[in-house]
């Protein structure tokens, strides 16, 4: 039998990394992300890390027209555009709690040419996260770190790495929001043939909630990312850290920090998420299914360091688990998805040129695709095809909010209680087209007294002294509405209006009959 005999302590360094970051990849995909599959039976499969899911946005990375020549390397050509989806997460378990959880972003770029390391596509990906360094400083430690946290063993092996316990802790803090959070690249790449980086994202402009959002509230993260892409435009600014010391900037070990000061992030380009509706139909799982991996990248930005090695393995590895069992192509999209789904119009009607009518069809909603919400006074939220507007109501209306308001439970759809004991009107909008007939399931209960009367009229939009439909009255009801016009009338507007004596009602299940042209 021959032994064999390693030249060098490097052979016998790369032989521990490559078994420490194969015991990881079997922690994270074959243990936790397979077990949650199997014994949870996860539907469908989520991936290993960074499973909670707060949105994604589609945009534009741009890069700077005067950018010096030193940064021209790969994409970061003056003046260069890419299309790029984005997705906001958090490193925890999607039913767990926002609150004090690290936050990431992944950026798909698309039809971005040139050979990748990995794949052989024209996507390339950025991953982001809300802290500066990485916790464990190379795959041994984050080998044994892992296996200390899976063995109940975790106090005690943070006792004897502070440096990684410290780290660990500052990741746990409050987030206000994804948007306005800076991120970090964490682990350094390749910058070129003679360089090394890292990169950073900060917020240059985003628009305020437009509402009042509770950060106690289980998925705050997500309501404000919704609401403030609703309100107006993101933009975020991309910065390359050049390493310009090797003794204090490390890119053998993770938790090395860059001092900012001693190596000044440069901005190369500009992320714009545009106004938009990220709750649209089938966007999530856009999302859900999409992998991202830094070394999904060009060769001149490899990933440095064996916690990047790590990353490449694990990231893959999870992919593969995940698409296979939910019947997705391992392969990269070959193009970015269209932006006119996405369930926000920019077009804006005048009487001159109203809102377009539809073709014949049924449309659903029930809003199973939407997280819990609530809607204020004075404001709206915007649902695929239903907008609903209250700006004539004295109380908040509630979306999906599974919860006890005030001694009554929340349903799913749009729900009401009157709490002011008020008089109002709930305004439910069609915005992108022109319906024949809408019917909903309605639940409607009055105070003691009989007389809370609930009135459901139809119109078109900037003309609601006309009627061009039935009129609905009812009290205390629990079944199915249809409201409908004759003839050649259609409507794109359905006014609510309740009397003081009401106490609640519920809308779910809309079924629409678009108008013809």
């Amino acid at each position: 039998m021959s032994k064999k005999i390693y030249e060098s302590s490097k052979d016998l360094q790369t032989l521990s990394t490559n078994k420490a970051i194969e015991d990881i990849r079997r922690m994270f995909v074959d243990e936790i992300q397979v077990g949650r599959i199997v014994n949870d039976s996860q539907t469908p499969a989520r991936r290993a890390a960074f499973v909670k899911q707060h949105g994604i946005a589609h945009g534009t990375f741009k890069v700077l027209d005067d950018i010096p020549e030193s940064y021209q390397i790969g994409i970061f050509k003056p003046g260069s555009t890419y299309p790029i989806w984005v997705r906001y997460s958090s490193d925890i378990p999607s039913d767990t709690e926002d609150k004090n959880s690290t936050v990431g972003i992944g950026i798909k770029l698309f039809e971005v040419p040139g050979g990748k390391i990995i794949g052989q596509g024209t996507t390339l990906d950025f991953i982001l996260q809300n802290t500066e360094v990485f916790f464990a400083k190379d795959a041994e430690e984050m080998a044994e770190f892992k296996k200390a946290a899976m063995t109940g063993k975790l106090d005690e092996f943070n006792k004897t790495h502070p440096e990684l316990a410290e780290v660990l802790n500052s990741m746990s803090k409050k987030v206000e929001s994804v948007l306005t959070e800076s991120l970090w690249s964490c682990v350094p790449f390749r910058f070129g043939e003679n360089d090394y980086c890292k990169y950073k994202i900060d917020i240059e402009m985003v628009s305020d909630p437009g509402q009042f959002i509770q950060t106690d509230a289980k998925n705050y993260l997500s309501l404000d990312l919704a609401s403030r892409l609703m309100n107006g435009d993101a933009i975020l600014n991309f910065y390359i850290q050049l390493r310009n010391n090797s003794t204090t900037q490390s890119i053998i070990n993770a938790r090395s920090l860059w001092s900012e000061s001693e190596s000044p992030p440069f901005k190369v380009a500009e992320l714009t998420l545009p106004r938009q509706n990220i709750n649209a139909r089938e966007q999530e799982e856009y999302g859900e299914a999409l992998a991202f991996n830094i070394w999904r990248t060009l060769p001149e930005f490899e990933p440095v360091g064996s916690i990047a090695e790590a990353r490449r393995v694990i990231y893959e590895s999870s992919s593969q688990v995940r698409r296979n069992i939910n019947g997705q192509s391992i392969g990269e999209p070959s193009k970015a998805r269209k932006t006119d789904f996405s369930g926000y119009s920019i077009f804006e009607p005048t009487l001159e040129s109203p809102w377009p009518t539809g073709t014949l069809g049924n449309v659903t909603e029930d809003f199973r695709k939407f997280t819990d919400y609530m809607i204020p006074t004075n404001s709206f939220g915007t649902y695929n095809e239903v907008t609903v507007d209250t700006r004539d109501m004295s109380s908040t209306v509630y979306i999906n909010w599974l919860k006890d308001v005030n001694g009554r439970a929340m349903k799913e759809g749009i729900s009401f209680l009157n709490t002011k004991l008020s008089e109002g009107k709930l305004r439910i909008l069609f915005e992108k087209n022109k319906m024949k007939k809408v019917s909903f399931d309605l639940i409607a209960e009055n105070m003691i007294s009989t007389n809370g009367i609930l009135k459901i009229t139809t119109h078109t939009l900037g003309n609601e002294t006309n009627i061009v439909g039935s009129v609905t009255e009812l009290m205390n009801f629990n079944g199915r509405v249809d409201m409908e016009c004759a003839k050649e009338a259609c409507f794109d507007l359905i006014v609510i209006e309740y009397s003081k004596d009401l106490n609640f009602f519920n809308l779910n299940n809309f079924i629409m009959h678009f108008a013809t042209k």
